[in-house]
Order: structure tokens, then sequence, then C-alpha cells
């Protein structure tokens, strides 16, 4: 395309335009000569690949400053996967991101989404988020395009709770959460005084299994969406103290034997009245 510029008089006249300035006026005049036919074809690939852009492309209704160029973003769906490709560093993209439960994949912004959640419907939460913060967002998927331009998608849960395991291949409690539903001062607090808990920027935190009757009951009080593997994680700790071999009493509920446990089998004491094992 720039060979083709053989006079003076063209460089003189744009002298000011950039490189990619040049390219987008030979793609605008399919008729600039001498052109071969290979960059004939890659200039209409070019073309119709724009095309392609702008019609899977979802943008602000009113942008902050008109004429202003907006960000792009490229969202990818892939199975229990989400991932975001900005055009150009932005630190206030970086933030909303991250809050949002997403992790620096180089070159991504990715997010493993869970079994029980729907990719498509936590991949529409981030573009309507993304949209609404006033970027332009790239979204191959026509589900995922379709559904938010129709707002008929089922938002992310605003707080998750799941069971994971931890460096030490231990099962410990995960809670998340994102902007719009963070936790109050009074929970966080709470959290942060659960021994091995770990607190992260107000937004994730972890707490071992041996909490779970505080944790299930925070969970349950700030409605999180509890997964399955929460769930059974936090049966089999009441089930282990059911059995009596851990008793584990807090401010917010006591485990204690099942009332239904043969009496014959507690031991008594000099004056033979029952061992009382667990008070009420």
């Amino acid at each position: 395309v720039v060979q083709a510029k053989i006079h003076a008089k063209y460089w003189i006249e744009n002298r000011s335009k950039s490189a990619c300035g040049h390219y987008q006026a030979a793609i605008k005049s399919m008729v600039d000569a001498p052109l071969n036919i290979l960059t004939r074809a890659r200039l209409k690939a070019h073309i119709e690949r724009d095309a392609y852009i702008n019609q899977i492309t979802l943008i602000p209704e009113a942008p902050e400053k008109p004429g202003k160029r907006l960000q792009q973003i490229e969202v990818k769906v892939e199975e229990q996967c989400v991932r975001l490709l900005a055009s150009e560093f932005d630190e206030k993209f970086n933030e909303l991101v991250k809050n949002y439960g997403f992790m620096w994949d180089q070159p991504h912004w990715s997010k493993e989404v869970l079994s029980e959640l729907s990719t498509e419907n936590v991949a529409a939460t981030i573009v309507y988020r993304l949209i609404n913060s006033k970027y332009s967002c790239v979204v191959a998927d026509d589900a995922v395009r379709e559904s938010v331009s129709a707002n008929t998608y089922v938002p992310e849960p605003g707080r998750i709770l799941t069971a994971v395991l931890n460096k030490k291949e231990k099962p410990e409690f995960k809670l998340s959460w994102i902007p719009e539903f963070r936790l109050d001062g009074c929970d966080l607090s709470f959290l942060g005084k659960l021994s091995g808990g770990h607190v992260f920027e107000s937004r994730v935190a972890f707490i071992p299994e041996r909490h779970h009757a505080e944790i299930m009951d925070l969970c349950e009080r700030n409605e999180f969406f509890i997964t399955e593997a929460a769930k059974d994680l936090a049966q089999a700790m009441q089930n282990k103290c059911l059995g009596g071999k851990i008793v584990k009493r807090t401010n917010l509920r006591v485990f204690k034997k099942s009332i239904a446990s043969d009496i014959a089998t507690h031991t008594k004491d000099a004056n033979g009245i029952a061992t009382q094992f667990l008070d009420n």
C-alpha cells in the first residue's frame, strides 16, 4: 500500500498521517493503483472482517464524551470459562474485572465458572457491567450478545460460597462477592477474626472447614448462592461432630450428639447419675 504512493505531492499533503491512517485510506479507496491482486484480496478481507466486528460489537448508548474512542474488550466464551482481552492497558478496567473474580492469565483476564452456574450468564453479567462502564464489547457468542441486548439473562449471583482445596490439599470454604454485594463491616470483621481465616481485598475469604457452623449461618443470613461442594463439606463436618469425634461450640450454633443415642451406653458417676457429655 505504501509503495504504491510514489508521488511527493501525496506525502506532503499527508505528512501528519500515521501508517494506520494510510492503510485505512487505501481500504476506503479500492481503486488505488497500482495494487496487485493479493493486496486487493487482503484489503477486501480486512473490510469484511471490520464489518463482522462491527456487527458483533456492543457499545454504550451514551458515550462519556462525543467522538471519544471507546476502549474495546474482546469477550471469549469457552466451556466453563470466560476470557476478556483489552485492546490497551486500562487500570479502571483491570480493577473492575478483578472485583468480579477475574484473574490475570496473560494476555487475558480469565474466570473459571462453577459447574452450578451458566457460563453464558456469567459472561453476560460482565459484558453488561462493562457496557455500563462505557466500554465497547466484541462478543462473538450469539446467545450472550442477544441476551445482553434483550436483557433476558439471569445475572451471576452476587455472593457465592463454595469449597476448594488449599495448598496443603485440605478442604476449606471460599466466599466471594462482587461490588454491589459487599458484606457489611460486622461480617467482614467476623470473618477476619476466625482462626485460620483470610480475607483478601474485602471481596474474597478463605475459611477452614472447622468453622462450618459459623460460615453456613453467615451465608444463609446474607443470601449467598451455596454450591453443592460447600453443602457437602458442611454436611461432612456436621456428621463428624454429631458422631462425637469433634464437638465444636460457637456463638452461633452448638452441635451436639443426637438425642436418639442409646442412653444405656452412657457411663455413670459415683452417685449413679448419667454423666452429661454435652450441655444444651
